[in-house]
């Protein structure tokens, strides 16, 4: 049981099990992290949950010491849990992220002390901790999850190093919280974070693959949040992969060379 006085560790170090806003209005995602009442009336509505700052992401993934730079992020899937159309559809979203980053996810040799071990657990659950963590990192996910590009972006964007855009410090420049429509149990996944320093100098991206659609969690079938522009009310969620904004934002928290930096100005 995570104890109240670590709250803060509980979006930057521990595992985050809320990978996107659900499916449908039927289909509800799962959390892995265990909560106490005492917690859970720390994140009142109107809380901010600090990460202690100025830079709390845990561990990067290394760079190359010689060019072509890139980073290097090794991985294993467990394939005997996933159909080979969700396989194709997994490594389809790892493209995407490589050919606008320098990252690149490379298959995991006895050398490689860290890496990303994909697998279904078998609990329904679909999730990823924050960053490197060091030695074998689980990110979970279901096939049904695996076949949904966006939901493999998102979670490998998670192991990256990122939180959702929606509990982005300056978020409400661009959307409110319907806090009345949120399952009670699901209210810490919309408190906002106290984390510019993650934002890279990039706008709030409403189009980012790490946002909640508009019901995400609704205890009643009704919106849990709105968008400032309604032209975007309908957009948040469903993006097929990462946004160039989210391509951004890896390329400059890894400091990719400069042809990527290059490739992403709009």
């Amino acid at each position: 049981m995570v104890q109240s006085k670590t709250l803060i560790l509980f979006c930057s170090l521990l595992v985050i099990c809320v990978f996107s806003a659900p499916l449908d209005d039927d289909e509800d995602d799962e959390d892995d992290v265990e909560m106490n009442d005492e917690e859970l009336s720390a994140n009142s509505e109107n809380s901010t949950v600090s990460l202690s700052a100025p830079n709390p992401t845990p561990n990067k993934w290394p760079m190359t010491d010689q060019k072509p730079y890139r980073v290097i992020v090794p991985i294993v899937i467990r394939e005997k849990d996933f159909t080979n159309e969700a396989l194709e559809n997994f490594r389809a979203g790892l493209q995407d992220i490589e050919e606008k980053t320098c990252v690149r996810f490379v298959d995991r040799l006895p050398r490689h002390k860290d890496f990303i071990f994909v697998h279904d657990n078998g609990k329904g659950k679909c999730c990823s901790r924050v960053g490197k963590g060091g030695g074998k990192q689980s990110l979970k996910l279901t096939n049904n999850c695996m076949l949904v590009r966006k939901k493999c972006v998102h979670e490998v964007l998670h192991a990256l190093g990122f939180h959702h855009m929606h509990q982005r410090y300056d978020r409400d420049n661009a959307i409110t919280i319907k806090w009345e429509n949120i399952e009670e149990t699901k209210s810490p996944f919309f408190k906002k974070l106290d984390n510019e320093w993650e934002a890279y100098n990039t706008p709030y991206d409403v189009l980012s693959c790490m946002h909640y659609l508009k019901n995400g969690f609704s205890k009643n079938r009704q919106m849990t949040i709105e968008t400032k522009d309604p032209k975007f009310q309908d957009e948040i969620g469903k993006q097929f992969t990462l946004s160039d904004g989210d391509a951004q934002r890896i390329v400059r928290m890894y400091r990719c060379p400069g042809q990527y930096w290059n490739s992403l100005r709009q």
